[in-house]
């Protein structure tokens, strides 16, 4: 369930929208990317209270900021952000790795009006994030399905790398472990093409769970109320994918399933929670983490005061 605001807070994200709107009326004469970094930076702000520095980064969220704004292959970005391309790019650079199937593409309202969805399946834009439907036998609301034919992600966030995606519809098949729970996710931060940490999420049906991991699996411990997952077997494939995938890249977060003991890979993520989120369980990573966008060689351990497994 979504935190519930006061009415306090109400007031202040409706000032702060309100000022971040002017602006962007007002200096629409500038290039559109730097008015989409500084809407960016409004909605960090008006959720975190913290304006990210992309010019002298210190913590780890600004550091993720400019690393999308300031990509010289944003092509390459952009490809992998569509939901459909990006398996493209998966099976080309990993050709073993696994991906959900995809079951159709619907590229009209009246290929969505028509078509047969497959009971179970995900619905989803291949241009959005977040906005995953699973499908499984309910009546669906045709109304609200034509507005994944919006660009509103990219119009409610400005992450540029969503600007200029087509808008389409995937329909994938449905992973899951047999329990009705859907498959746990593991979400790789990797930095300098090599996995750092992993963010574990299981139970999304009925109350979600996390706990945070590093590549060798010692518990990190991020986050509030963390529990214990069990290491995955197929863990040094995970970390194989992830690198791999992830090596053209400053950052980037490889979103992965683990289904039967398998791998799956699902998107890659170039900007977690559109810059909004920090780990809220211990403020201070987001300053100790920072050093793994800056050194190829930072030891997420050692950056957080751990010691290595024995």
């Amino acid at each position: 369930m979504p935190k519930r605001l006061t009415v306090q807070q109400k007031i202040w994200r409706k000032t702060i929208n309100a000022l971040r709107d002017t602006l962007d009326i007002a200096l629409f004469w500038r290039p559109r990317e730097k008015r989409d970094l500084l809407y960016v930076k409004f909605l960090a702000y008006r959720d975190l209270r913290h304006w990210p520095d992309t010019q002298r980064p210190q913590r780890l969220l600004d550091y993720l900021i400019k690393a999308l704004f300031d990509d010289p292959d944003l092509c390459r970005r952009r490809f992998i952000t569509d939901k459909e391309l990006a398996k493209v790019y998966i099976k080309g650079v990993c050709p073993d790795a696994r991906v959900p199937r995809t079951l159709a593409v619907l590229r009209t309202e009246a290929e969505l009006r028509t078509y047969d969805f497959p009971n179970p399946c995900v619905i989803k834009s291949t241009h959005g994030s977040g906005d995953a439907l699973i499908y499984r036998g309910q009546s669906l609301d045709y109304t609200s399905l034509m507005k994944y034919f919006q660009p509103r992600h990219y119009r409610a966030t400005r992450e540029i790398n969503y600007r200029l995606l087509a808008e389409k519809i995937l329909v994938e098949e449905y992973l899951d472990e047999g329990t009705g729970q859907g498959a746990t996710d593991y979400k790789i931060w990797c930095f300098f093409g090599r996995a750092q940490f992993v963010r574990v999420l299981s139970n999304r049906q009925t109350g979600l769970v996390t706990s945070t991991y590093s590549r060798e699996w010692v518990k990190l411990n991020f986050m509030k109320n963390e529990v214990d997952h069990p290491k995955p077997e197929c863990l040094g494939e995970l970390m194989r994918l992830a690198d791999r995938l992830s090596e053209p890249f400053h950052h980037m977060r490889i979103d992965c399933y683990v289904v039967q003991g398998q791998a799956y890979v699902g998107e890659i993520t170039s900007l977690h929670q559109g810059g909004r989120v920090r780990f809220d369980g211990r403020p201070e990573v987001d300053l100790l983490l920072a050093p793994l966008m800056e050194d190829p060689s930072a030891d997420l351990l050692s950056l957080l005061g751990m010691k290595p497994p024995a």
